[in-house]
């Protein structure tokens, strides 16, 4: 894959969207108001795209339901990392019906914890961007998460940073090694993600991760000599509370 031509690109970042008050729309499934509210949503921008295909590169969920033509989001994190569903949701704001949550989960071999979450609504805008990340599984009977054919057309820094921010970590302190975790991926699609990293000069290798269920999962690992221009890219658009994986 040929590399990118590296410049400055105005995405936005967190500081150009604006605080949103938390509210409930209180619209009713299904109703004509929401309806209507839905059909007065702008088509999403490049701002907006870039952030859900960050996403779903990461943790976002995309909500396919088998008798309806739209897709939603679900947002959902530790509750440590309140700040970063918060932006989302001022980000998804006009998508949005109920502001974030906690939810209380228990059980699944972990202590009892908490998590932050919010859903957006159903919505065409959002389907054309989530559905190229699903694909049906005849042997497990269901929709997983793929990484689409066309990913090299749309990858960028800010695409990168989102990924990195939902489902990236890093380890050591003063030579760090940053890992993006695409356990969920099986290896030809870990592939495409090292050839569009490529792209952006940026050198990674795959490293296996664990065993579960008798599958072997497997991360992305960020090559050493890699890491300025890792961090120097995606820097612009992680929130605060993330620089701490810088």
């Amino acid at each position: 894959m040929p590399q990118k031509i590296l410049y400055t690109v105005n995405f936005k970042s967190y500081k150009d969207f604006p605080l949103q008050p938390k509210i409930f729309r209180n619209l009713v499934q299904n109703s004509l108001p929401l309806t209507q509210y839905k059909d007065s949503i702008p088509p999403l921008d490049i701002h907006l795209i870039n952030i859900i295909r960050g996403g779903l590169l990461g943790d976002l969920t995309g909500i396919r339901r088998s008798n309806s033509p739209t897709d939603s989001l679900k947002i959902e994190q530790k509750y440590d990392r309140l700040e970063y569903v918060d932006h989302l949701y001022n980000v998804f704001y006009d998508f949005v019906g109920s502001p974030p949550a906690i939810r209380n989960i228990s059980g699944g071999g972990a202590a009892d914890r908490q998590s932050y979450w919010f859903r957006t609504y159903g919505h065409k805008e959002l389907a054309k961007i989530i559905s190229p990340f699903y694909q049906f599984d005849s042997s497990l009977g269901k929709l997983i998460k793929i990484v689409p054919n066309d990913i090299d057309q749309w990858f960028n820094e800010c695409v990168l940073a989102y990924w990195f921010m939902d489902d990236g970590s890093v380890s050591g302190n003063n030579s760090k090694t940053y890992y993006l975790n695409t356990q969920s991926f099986n290896l030809d699609d870990i592939h495409k993600l090292l050839l569009v990293l490529q792209s952006l000069n940026i050198q990674s290798t795959v490293k296996k991760d664990k065993i579960s269920k008798g599958k072997t999962l497997y991360r992305i690992e960020i090559n050493r000599e890699s890491n300025i221009l890792f961090s120097s890219l995606i820097k612009p658009y992680i929130l605060p509370i993330f620089y701490y994986k810088l």
